[in-house]
């Protein structure tokens, strides 16, 4: 009776993965073939959406395969280009309190399966483009998701919040000026910032994805939070405190400066070449390893350091400079160097 029943749990999976992928199928069919029209004959055409920047207070998007551009426009209106079916249009663009929203047109539900439309992303590169023209006298929030696209916000002025979120795609922001927050949020996906200025906070927070950050200002604190990804850092100033927290990730930095930088590590690893702080640096781990190259004297430090049972090559006790170092190790690695 037990193989019976063990048989008749293996044929039910089987017969639900088969109801799966029949639905796939059968909707992959449907966007291959329609009304006898095979995929590559479809016809899309070049659509634009324009608004008066007048009232629109956030500009969101909640996408899936897609690639945005987020650049500069002209006039007062904010332009929306991209290609779209004829027969059956995939987008759809809404304004309302306030809110500026590019969305999908809903998924197809098969069962209990959300089965996502794919025709976009087997009809080739141009169709998936959608460029989002900003204006100078937009003063409004940005609140932008993506699945598994390219997010790339280049040569704005952002004057209130940006807020971006890339589950396994990529994110590219060049050349801003942001007034107030940043967050940017990937799982799998990767992240580039080049030559941007955050005038008050900013937040990367990353799964098991990877960024690469290069000549970075931030106004006020920089919080770096991973899980299992990695960043590498070259030419970043922070004028408040540089957070970065790790339970398996990666950090790489050259040419860093802060105000007080705090890590906390459960496995992973950082290492910051070329630190200058003003106020001092705390460094806790569990099993990791943390590396700190610093560009004054060891001298110009108070040092506390306790560690169980990993290594550091800080005294236990030393010093009464102005600036601090405070080490607490379980069972990782700690090795500081001083410039004489």
């Amino acid at each position: 009776m037990k193989h019976i029943g063990k048989a008749l749990i293996i044929a039910g999976a089987l017969s639900l993965s088969g109801i799966v992928f029949l639905g796939i199928g059968s909707r992959m069919l449907y966007a291959e073939r329609k009304n006898g029209i095979t995929q590559t004959d479809k016809e899309y055409e070049k659509k634009q959406y324009t608004t008066n920047v007048s009232g629109i207070e956030t500009i969101e998007t909640d996408l899936s395969s897609d690639n945005i551009s987020v650049e500069p426009g002209e006039g007062d209106a904010i332009e929306i280009v991209y290609y779209d079916e004829i027969d059956d249009p995939k987008y759809q663009i809404s304004e309302k309190s306030g809110t500026l929203r590019i969305t999908h047109k809903p998924s197809t539900t098969f069962f209990l399966f959300q089965i996502p439309d794919l025709s976009l992303v087997w009809s080739g590169e141009d169709t998936q483009i959608i460029t989002i023209k900003i204006p100078k006298s937009y003063a409004g929030d940005y609140d932008l998701y993506l699945g598994s696209g390219t997010i790339s916000i280049s040569d704005l002025e952002i004057k209130e919040r940006l807020k971006v979120d890339a589950t396994s795609g990529t994110v590219k922001l060049d050349n801003l000026t942001c007034k107030k927050d940043v967050e940017v949020e990937i799982s799998s996906g990767n992240l580039t910032i080049d030559n941007v200025e955050v005038q008050r906070n900013m937040t990367c927070r990353s799964t098991s994805g990877h960024a690469n950050v290069q000549d970075i200002t931030v106004g006020e604190d920089w919080t770096i939070l991973i899980s299992s990804g990695s960043i590498d850092v070259t030419t970043a100033t922070v004028d408040g405190t540089l957070k970065a927290d790790f339970t398996s990730g990666k950090i790489i930095a050259k040419t860093v400066s802060a105000s007080e930088v705090l890590t906390e590590i459960s496995s992973g690893s950082i290492d910051l070449d070329e630190l200058t702080v003003e106020k001092g640096i705390s460094a806790s781990a569990t099993s990791g390893k943390v590396i700190v190259s610093l560009t004054d004297s060891m001298n110009n430090y108070k040092i506390t350091s306790e560690v169980t049972s990993g290594h550091c090559n800080l005294p236990d006790d030393f010093g009464n400079g102005d600036k601090y170092i405070d080490v607490d190790i379980s069972s990782g690695n700690v090795n500081f160097s001083f410039k004489e």
